[in-house]
């Protein structure tokens, strides 16, 4: 073997020298992606990820208004159900007690008075010295009503979150009939 002819020659990778004609040919193999196929993989790709990243985040803000809305529910539901234990045992009712409009009901033995604190939190207080503020919403409005002619006592409030409102109405049908209105 002459210096000139190793010269030509190149590794093929087999393991084989290969002279200078036959390295140059261009290998045609079926084995690989063509430019075309990859092109459509990435246009397939963009097209689906932000449909899948705009469904993910519908969930989220759905997720996040769902849950807004069961806080305030859930505060609804505590003020309720403490109002309603109440109410249904009263004999005495006094719908615009204090300086603040409270509601001020009498049962056997205590007091207790339902109204918005000097905070804007839902509170009520017994004479027995128990207090408490019920949920972690502002009111913007709240009002008491007992109608005497049909017993009903109708109970109003509007719950705020910065820009969200959650307004109920709750209607509590005392069960002793003798009561004394002042």
């Amino acid at each position: 073997m002459t210096i000139e002819k190793s010269f030509w020659r190149h590794w093929s990778g087999s393991g084989n020298f290969q002279e200078k004609g036959d390295w140059m040919k261009i290998s045609i193999n079926n084995e690989g992606f063509t430019f075309l196929e990859i092109l459509l993989v990435i246009l397939i790709i963009a097209i689906v990820i932000p449909v899948i990243f705009n469904i993910n985040m519908s969930g989220w803000r759905i997720w996040f208004f769902n849950q807004d809305r069961i806080e305030f529910q859930r505060a609804h539901r505590v003020i309720d159900l403490t109002v309603g234990k109440y109410a249904r045992k009263a004999y005495f009712i006094n719908d615009n007690y204090g300086v603040n409009g409270e509601l001020k009901l009498i049962y056997a033995g205590d007091s207790i008075v339902f109204g918005q604190n000097d905070d804007g939190y839902f509170y009520y207080a017994k004479d027995s010295g128990v207090s408490r503020t019920f949920s972690t919403f502002r009111i913007n409005a709240i009002s008491y009503n007992y109608s005497q002619s049909d017993k009903i006592l109708t109970f109003s409030i509007t719950l705020t979150d910065g820009e969200q409102e959650y307004s109920f109405t709750d209607k509590y049908f005392p069960r002793l009939y003798k009561l004394i209105i002042p």
